[in-house]
């Protein structure tokens, strides 16, 4: 679960200790340097605890979300719609994050797009998904 309230992030994963940190939410602007980051995506919050980096993936322009705790080191993606898990795992590398988790909100076609394909290259991560929803897993 992920809970975005003003500046504050909470985040409750297994494995995970509850979370809930002040940010210091910042808008990352294009003049700064973020030369790192693979093509298309956005920080949307990157603070001394925590990072939030988005994109726009598939055909659908679906929001696909990295949540990262820099004091664990631990990190979740957030509705896998990208076929290509590949610059995921890039910007949690350059953060010095483990993706561990795989949180889909639900399984519409344009949030499980990229499912199978995170799944084949992140084999460890624990996919959280609604009981009613996992017909989408087993397809």
């Amino acid at each position: 679960v992920i809970i975005f309230s003003g500046s504050t992030v909470l985040f409750v994963m297994k494995g995970f200790r509850l979370h809930s940190m002040q940010c210091g939410v910042r808008r990352v602007h294009f003049s700064e340097s973020f030369e790192r980051l693979p093509s298309g995506f956005s920080i949307l919050v990157n603070s001394p605890v925590c990072i939030v980096a988005s994109k726009a993936v598939n055909s659908f322009g679906m929001n696909q979300y990295l949540v990262g705790c820099k004091r664990t080191g631990q990190a979740a993606l957030v509705d896998c719609g990208d076929r290509a898990p590949e610059s995921w795992m890039e910007v949690a590398r350059s953060y010095n994050l483990t993706i561990g988790s795989i949180l889909q909100t639900h399984a519409h076609i344009d949030h499980v797009m990229g499912l199978w394909h995170t799944k084949t290259a992140i084999p460890n991560a624990v996919l959280y998904m609604h009981s009613n929803e996992m017909v989408w897993q087993r397809a």
